[in-house]
């Protein structure tokens, strides 16, 4: 078993998490990654310990379907009891044989199994450049603030009062809010019909990438976000933020639950209520209570 390649998949906050046990199992080397995401390839050559990178592209459906099976094969049962797969077979069929699996498995996310953070992430110049110049239009002081995540939950799945926390946040303080995302309103509008008010600075579907946006919150005063890959990205960066959870990630003992527990982190969970969430967000965000390391 080679360990020069290693493999990772998924989405952004996959594919960060990941990234700690390519780390722990490989110090150094290759990647193989299960996706279609060319930024995420690009993401990843950044990174001072990945020599290189090859896209082993995959069905959107099929991708789900192997990271569901691989990682929480419990919810396959009904969803699609026949499926059957290894965490190998993909890359397999797509002709590479000689590597280690570095992502994360069904063994990986047993509460008994440890978890691995890492530090010290990079990103491309013309990013960084670009969430420079973004800053300088923005507020001396603002909050990134991202509702919503649609890559692997509903919207019936998400905490369901961010609208109200909007404005009991622009009502009663005068923190200037920008909201993030892409693609998400159009399936929330019922959850948050106002969300996107004139209060509120909107930078929803204005902002080029995911990295991007990574890139921008090392210049906000402090984040708040559903559990997504912004929240991976907080804790691998050492970035103050508030994690208002879905119904998954208020599980103490879910994998990317454990994950984000850092000292820049803080959680209110799905069954939260807003003057609760409110009130800590003030006291944690606002308050500038979440240190770096």
């Amino acid at each position: 078993m080679s360990k020069t390649w290693g493999t990772t998949c998924g989405v952004w906050g996959d594919v960060i998490v990941n990234y700690g046990y390519f780390l722990e199992r490989i110090k150094e080397g290759k990647l193989l990654y299960l996706g279609n995401n060319n930024q995420i390839v690009e993401f990843l050559k950044c990174q001072p310990n990945v020599k290189d990178v090859i896209k082993v592209p995959i069905e959107e459906d099929e991708w789900q379907n192997y990271w569901l099976y691989t990682v929480f094969p419990q919810t396959m049962v009904n969803r699609l009891p026949d499926y059957k797969t290894t965490p190998r077979e993909p890359f397999v069929k797509a002709g590479y044989n000689d590597f280690m699996v570095t992502h994360i498995t069904n063994d990986d996310a047993r509460i008994d199994r440890p978890i691995y953070q890492w530090h010290g992430v990079k990103l491309p110049k013309h990013v960084q450049e670009w969430a420079k110049d973004m800053a300088s239009q923005l507020p001396k002081e603002f909050y990134l603030f991202q509702p919503y995540s649609f890559n692997s939950n509903s919207p019936f799945d998400h905490w369901p009062y961010w609208d109200l926390l909007a404005k009991l946040i622009t009502d009663r303080t005068n923190k200037k809010i920008v909201i993030i995302g892409h693609n998400w309103y159009k399936r929330a509008e019922e959850y948050s019909p106002t969300i996107l008010g004139p209060r509120v600075i909107s930078l929803y579907n204005q902002v080029p990438s995911m990295m991007h946006i990574f890139a921008l919150a090392r210049y906000a005063a402090g984040t708040i976000t559903t559990s997504n890959s912004l929240a991976h990205w907080c804790q691998i960066d050492d970035l103050p933020c508030m994690v208002i959870c879905n119904r998954k990630s208020s599980r103490p003992n879910y994998i990317f639950r454990r994950v984000l527990n850092w000292p820049t982190l803080a959680f209110c969970e799905y069954d939260d209520e807003p003057e609760y969430v409110y009130n800590k967000v003030s006291e944690l965000v606002f308050g500038r209570r979440l240190y770096p390391v």
